[in-house]
């Protein structure tokens, strides 16, 4: 962290993983989610990515839902900082601010 600081990085960060933002593009969640594997099978299991593996192509099923995946993610992320809760940290589980990247790449689209 103080590496990309330092560098002028912005670093992209999802807890408990990258699964999470998927999540976020069909539902708000906001409870504690224990690891990878219990994302996943909310994903399967509410129909929303059915046979999800790690290395599938979700990209299409979820840029419609691009949009709201984002503003729940910032809603959480405002949330944490209301409450004085540090985004890097256990304690912010569920997080994730791959959202910040996405609307950085989208701005740069031609």
């Amino acid at each position: 962290m103080e590496y990309a600081q330092k560098h002028g990085y912005q670093i992209a960060y999802s807890n408990p993983s990258f699964e999470y933002w998927f999540l976020l593009h069909f539902e708000k969640k906001n409870g504690h989610l224990k690891d990878s594997n219990t994302v996943i099978e909310i994903l399967r299991s509410r129909g929303y990515l059915e046979g999800y593996e790690k290395s599938a192509d979700v990209f299409e099923k979820l840029l419609p839902h691009q949009a709201e995946a984002a503003r729940r993610a910032r809603e959480r992320v405002e949330q944490l900082n209301r409450d004085c809760t540090p985004i890097l940290s256990r304690d912010s589980n569920p997080v994730t601010t791959v959202y910040a990247l996405v609307e950085f790449l989208n701005s740069k689209q031609i």
